[in-house]
């Protein structure tokens, strides 16, 4: 092809058409110029596709952990309240004294209180994400915002969470270990929230005897209900979060192609 043209241009100047030589070569190079126009043009519609596919498969890989995400937040809700609320019944115990305290009800109850959950979601490609600045391929500002502040909703959770394990390690757990034997406990421990199909040892009952004038103080029902105060700071976290995690993937499901 450019032989072909530069067969023309010499033609033309050897028959001295400098008027016509021109306008040749200002044609030429517009033709030259749109050439490189349109190659530069398919060039940036293939980078788009290629930043368009990549966007869905994030937003597709996104829906899929903060659908995990969401299950794992209501789960670690119906544990906590379920913990909140056998602190509180076994706190209101308390008002009918040693006399008519029951026993095996406080030993049913207090598994349900040793049994606090903790929330722990899929977090793997958010940092990805995150790590290789792929965040800048979401062309969503609000997506993008909603993203970058979850590592913050996760540490606001962590935060409770530690300071109900201090509480509990330090001061719950070794005060009912020494006011009663909490072997007792053991025909109402149920493992299918934790594992499914997993069956525990058949155990004695304890050797010793439950005295419920341990048990009955004004200290434990101090200590009882810290636990449940701790309790509704993270069930309050908890529900937050869940809003949280509806509304980014309302937020994902908008930008999903069908």
């Amino acid at each position: 092809m450019l032989r072909f043209f530069r067969q023309i241009r010499k033609k033309l100047m050897e028959q001295n058409k400098t008027r016509t030589y021109i306008f040749y070569a200002i044609g030429e190079i517009a033709l030259v110029m749109i050439g490189i126009l349109l190659a530069l043009q398919v060039n940036n519609w293939n980078e788009s596709r290629k930043i368009l596919q990549e966007e869905q498969y994030l937003l597709k890989e996104l829906n899929k952990e903060f659908s995990i995400n969401l299950s794992l937040i209501e789960r670690d809700i119906d544990g906590n309240i379920n913990n909140r609320n056998a602190t509180n019944e076994l706190m209101e115990m308390f008002h009918g004294g040693v006399e008519n305290f029951n026993v095996k009800k406080m030993d049913s109850l207090l598994i349900n209180v040793f049994s606090a959950t903790s929330y722990d979601p899929s977090t793997g490609v958010v940092e990805e994400i995150i790590s290789s600045s792929k965040l800048r391929l979401l062309q969503d500002d609000s997506l993008r915002y909603m993203i970058s502040q979850w590592p913050s909703v996760l540490k606001d959770q962590a935060e409770d969470i530690k300071i109900r394990a201090t509480h509990f390690e330090e001061f719950l757990l070794p005060a009912v270990m020494k006011a009663v034997p909490f072997k007792n406990s053991n025909p109402y421990v149920n493992f299918d929230f934790w594992a499914e199909n997993y069956e525990r040892a058949t155990l004695s009952p304890s050797a010793f005897e439950t005295r419920p004038e341990n048990f009955v103080t004004s200290e434990m029902e101090s200590l009882l209900f810290t636990n449940s105060m701790n309790q509704d700071f993270i069930i309050m976290n908890d529900l937050n979060t869940k809003a949280f995690i509806e509304n980014i993937l309302a937020q994902i499901r908008l930008n999903l192609k069908p």
